[in-house]
């Protein structure tokens, strides 16, 4: 594993950028289903998805710092 500030803030991206791709394919099962999805289920997926961009948004800017970049 590198000492490069830039991969260690880069590395910790991944795992959120995964659960973007999981929360997805949730919402693609949901909406192929002939069942009726309750509105507090989509809220709660609403929350989560918000909660995921806010941490991915903090992540990517930490990176962007630590490659150089200016905020």
């Amino acid at each position: 594993m590198s000492c490069n500030p830039a991969f260690t803030a880069l590395s910790q991206l991944e795992g959120n950028i995964a659960d973007v791709e999981r929360w997805g394919n949730t919402l693609i099962a949901i909406g192929t289903t002939d069942a009726h999805v309750d509105p507090g289920v989509v809220l709660v997926l609403g929350w989560a998805l918000k909660r995921l961009g806010d941490d991915l948004d903090i992540e990517w800017r930490t990176a962007f710092e630590a490659a150089g970049g200016k905020p």
